[in-house]
């Protein structure tokens, strides 16, 4: 045993010669309650508790390695389940023209539509000539399923995905706007080769209008293969940013946002496309459909209203107001219970609020109703209540 350790000091003292090491860490724990009636008219609610430790070890101001560990309790109903699993595990790298994070870590890629989830892979970005290159390759495989968000297929939600994704994209900052992105992106399933294969093609562009207003802009093309044709199909979303002059944090934001559908479609799911072209939009990213439905950003156009509210830091206040319409009255969104060959989907308002009473709690409440449309047979109102605290040490 003195041996082992005796080995395993001189490895350290080797790999770290030459450095000033530095570590830190912290407990973090977050506890929720949820009370949620859904479409089908049937009300639930759940206790959730996820804990996790996170470390860093700083090799120098460039270089450090990162662990995270979490516990994750889910009480629904009379029925609990936990799931421990490392949540992350990386080193990263930061230079003047140059950074790299190797491993286990969240990725957000431009507007996020295609890309914004956790992988285990490599990330390089690099600075040339004033154009900023960045690459990435991830797999999805040895993901939990609770924290892999690919559900391109009924198995992927099951077993969960054994993805690969690869994908650049290339940005310049002196041309339109603060930033103007291009970015392709592909992803292929190894363990059900011939299910769907997609690729995106994203222009992405962030910007002012001058003053107090800005905008953010995003157009997905999506090509490829699913089990029986070839995909193609679209999106876009724009965001307008107007912060009111003389309270330091607060304005509004308007958010339009268009997914298209396939009228032949028998669900969102790529296997579910009938006859023909594949005409409907399905991303592995995120974008905000709201708290109550949050349908996937497939078959949907979105128009959202928010106001946004800041006391010092210390009281966060969110109000929101979000219209939801089918692009295609005879296509399926993700929400079987819109079963109707209407294209109105109903009406949200939702409100947030969070307190930071200091460094180390915060207090969360969130609540908000959904006032069903004509795409529904059975009219009951949907909410949702979200409490919650959250400690750090």
């Amino acid at each position: 045993m003195k041996r082992k350790l005796g080995i395993i000091l001189a490895l350290l003292v080797t790999i770290t010669k030459g450095y000033s090491l530095y570590f830190d860490w912290s407990l973090r724990d977050s506890l929720s309650f949820v009370y949620f009636a859904g479409s089908t008219n049937t009300n639930s609610q759940m206790l959730v508790n996820s804990a996790s430790i996170l470390m860093n070890l700083y090799l120098d101001d460039k270089k450090y390695l990162s662990f995270g560990l979490s516990d994750y309790y889910l009480l629904n109903g009379n029925v609990g389940t936990n799931h421990i699993f490392i949540d992350k595990v990386f080193v990263n790298y930061t230079g003047d023209t140059l950074q790299f994070v190797l491993g286990r870590n969240y990725f957000k890629k431009l507007s996020g539509l295609v890309m914004a989830a956790k992988g285990d892979g490599l990330n390089f970005k690099a600075i040339l000539l004033g154009t900023e290159i960045d690459l990435l390759v991830l797999y999805y495989g040895l993901l939990p399923t609770l924290i892999s968000s690919f559900e391109f297929n009924p198995e992927d939600q099951l077993q969960g995905s054994k993805r690969y994704t690869g994908g650049i994209s290339i940005s310049r900052y002196d041309l339109i706007g603060e930033k103007l992105s291009l970015g392709f992106f592909y992803s292929f399933d190894t363990s059900t080769n011939t299910k769907y294969q997609p690729f995106y093609l994203e222009l992405h562009n962030v910007g002012s209008f001058g003053g107090n207003t800005a905008y953010r802009f995003a157009f997905v093309y999506q090509g490829g293969q699913n089990q029986t044709a070839t995909v193609s199909s679209f999106a876009g979303v724009f965001d307008f940013i107007w912060k009111i002059s003389g309270a330091p944090k607060a304005g509004m934001i308007l958010s339009l946002g268009y997914a298209s559908g396939d009228a032949d479609r028998t669900s969102v799911y790529p296997s579910g496309n009938t006859n023909s072209t594949d005409l409907q939009f399905n991303i592995p990213g995120f974008y905000d459909t709201g708290l109550i439905l949050f349908p996937k950003f497939s078959n949907l156009i979105v128009a959202k209203l928010s106001g946004f509210l800041s006391l010092q830091d210390i009281l966060v206040i969110n109000l929101n107001a979000m219209v939801l319409n089918k692009a295609v009255a005879l296509a399926p969104i993700s929400d079987s219970g819109a079963n109707l060959n209407s294209s109105y989907l109903g009406t949200e308002f939702s409100i947030m609020m969070k307190a930071h009473l200091d460094y180390s709690l915060d207090l969360i409440l969130s609540a908000g109703i959904f006032l069903k449309g004509d795409a529904y047979s059975e009219k009951s109102m949907m909410y949702k209540i979200f409490t919650g605290a959250n400690y750090k040490i």
